[in-house]
């Protein structure tokens, strides 16, 4: 297989994901705000004993600030698969190691700590007796690690070429 083929074929995996995404996302955050403002009654296609109408237990915030801290994450990650996809758009087999990729791997890292803030806030609100603010920056942290790999292959063919 030559880099053409395998770079089209990543393209249209990673584009067939980032629209899923989107689609998944968009719609729990938008079930997410009818239920808090409508406080529709969806037991009747649901399953038997799961209720996602209203939050019964005590919790640090009511069901507004966690559904608002929700939908603000999904939203940040919709935006960030949206950019995903315009950046593969333009992308060619030659754009593997260049400036442009490392620098979409670091917004893409930084995006990334902020969803994880907003997680774990969103955890946190939810939580029945918040002890501790857990912050998972695993995704965030493998996008630098991606960034910084490309930025330094992206040197050594540099000094191979002079």
């Amino acid at each position: 297989m030559t880099t053409a083929t395998i770079t089209k074929i990543i393209k249209l995996f990673l584009t067939f994901v980032a629209n899923l995404g989107i689609l998944g996302l968009g719609f729990i955050s938008v079930v997410s705000l009818l239920l808090l403002l409508g406080q529709f009654d969806l037991s009747s296609v649901l399953p038997a004993g799961l209720d996602l109408t209203v939050i019964k237990a005590p919790t640090l915030a009511g069901p507004a600030a966690l559904v608002f801290t929700l939908v603000l994450a999904n939203s940040l990650m919709i935006y960030g698969l949206i950019k995903l996809k315009a950046f593969l758009a333009s992308f060619t087999e030659t754009d593997w190691v260049t400036p442009r990729t490392a620098s979409f791997l670091n917004k893409g890292a930084i995006l990334m700590v902020l969803v994880g803030l907003l997680q774990s806030l969103t955890d946190f609100m939810a939580s029945q007796a918040p002890r501790s603010l857990f912050i998972d920056l695993s995704v965030a942290a493998w996008l630098f690690l991606a960034a910084l790999l490309v930025a330094y292959l992206n040197r050594k063919q540099a000094k191979k070429l002079v």
